[in-house]
């Protein structure tokens, strides 16, 4: 335990040892602090200053962007692919992260199984399937062979599905 005693002008401070005997530590006399304020930061001070801010904003913004991207992916980050793929992620993402975060775990053979799937249901689901320019790129796509045309090419495909009559307007049963 330690005691502080304060004399007019001198401050002693008091160590009790374990006999409960008073040793004297330290004997000086009071400082008063000074009424000055302390000198300005140099510039290398403020520079470092403003360099630490601009680091802790940064630091900041980008935790809440991940904080952002972690809702939106079900509570986990998204991989560079998963953030990169082409297609409807955001319409799948909604629906069923964990199936997302699952398929990019995966891997190539069998995200393109399971991308071969889906394409026959979406098509058997919109009644495409007995088209025959529509059957012979499920076909293609089953075969692992390139698809053909129209489905080669973006434009053309939604331009074929809109011009032809036998494409029914529906999305689902």
């Amino acid at each position: 335990m330690a005691l502080l005693f304060r004399g007019r002008r001198r401050l002693m401070l008091l160590s009790l040892s374990s006999g409960l005997e008073p040793v004297a530590v330290g004997v000086g006399e009071v400082v008063v602090p000074s009424r000055t304020p302390p000198p300005p930061p140099t510039p290398a001070e403020r520079a470092e200053a403003a360099r630490r801010e601009r680091l802790a904003r940064k630091t900041a913004e980008r935790e809440q962007r991940f904080a952002h991207e972690r809702r939106q992916w079900g509570g986990r980050l998204p991989s560079d692919a998963l953030r990169t793929v082409d297609g409807n992620v955001s319409g799948l993402r909604g629906f069923d992260p964990a199936l997302l975060h699952a398929l990019d775990a995966a891997g190539p053979a069998t995200q393109r199984a399971v991308a071969r799937f889906a394409a026959r249901l979406a098509c058997e689901a919109a009644g495409l399937t007995a088209l025959h320019w529509v059957a012979h790129a499920l076909t293609a796509l089953a075969e692992d062979r390139p698809l053909p045309p129209p489905f080669d090419d973006d434009a053309r495909m939604w331009h074929a599905l809109a011009s032809d009559p036998a494409v029914s307007d529906r999305t689902g049963p």
